[in-house]
């Protein structure tokens, strides 16, 4: 069995006239080790694995006790990974948190941003062992996850900072008549950073 998976167990009597009695419902369910597996206190013959290792199980009916059955609880295997988001963009020098899904053999998942081995096809970006991206430069790099033999990609965009605003410093100005005054004016980028534009408008 596999950590965490149900399975149902039979038991067959055996009487004195030959006959043989699916007595499943009728016996009780014994572990070796209830803490590697325990049986169902609802469910006759149903086992669930709790955690990995071995031990035995049996049945008992009218004073009498069945052959044990040798049990292994397997740990989990990765089945996949999946990363999120699909589709990413993301203006250069600003963060993104990516969140890799690792799916197991016992059809549970969990998030394991911080168990895959995350890496970049190039220096566009930076990756912590998180999943936080860090965007460095305009284009598109790829970002791959692997666990266990197990990988995903995504291919991130990297978009070039935009200009919000343009201020002209100084904002406030008494010049004289036939005077000169440098005007300076300055673009601020949606990533925070600013330009001298005087000589591009």
């Amino acid at each position: 069995l596999e950590q965490y998976e149900e399975k149902q167990f039979t038991a067959t009597g055996y009487y004195s006239d030959g006959s043989q009695v699916n007595v499943t419902s009728a016996a009780t369910w014994r572990s070796a080790d209830s803490s590697i597996i325990t049986p169902s206190q609802i469910l006759k013959g149903v086992f669930s694995a709790v955690k990995a290792g071995k031990t035995t199980i049996w049945a008992e009916l009218s004073g009498k006790t069945s052959n044990s059955a040798d049990v292994t609880v397997k740990t989990p295997i990765v089945t996949g990974v999946s990363l999120s988001p699909r589709n990413p963009s993301v203006e250069i020098n600003k963060a993104l948190k990516f969140t890799a899904t690792v799916y197991y053999s016992d059809k549970t998942s969990v998030d394991g941003s911080a168990l895959v081995k995350w890496e970049l096809t190039d220096s566009k970006g930076s990756i912590d062992n998180q999943g936080n991206f860090q965007a460095l430069q305009a284009g598109t790099t790829t970002l791959k996850a692997s666990i266990s033999g197990k990988q995903d990609s995504v291919v991130v965009t990297i978009k070039a900072a935009t200009l919000t605003t343009i201020s002209i410093i100084p904002e406030t100005k008494s010049l004289f008549v036939n005077g000169r005054q440098q005007i300076v004016a300055k673009g601020v980028y949606s990533d925070g950073t600013s330009e001298d534009l005087t000589g591009k408008l």
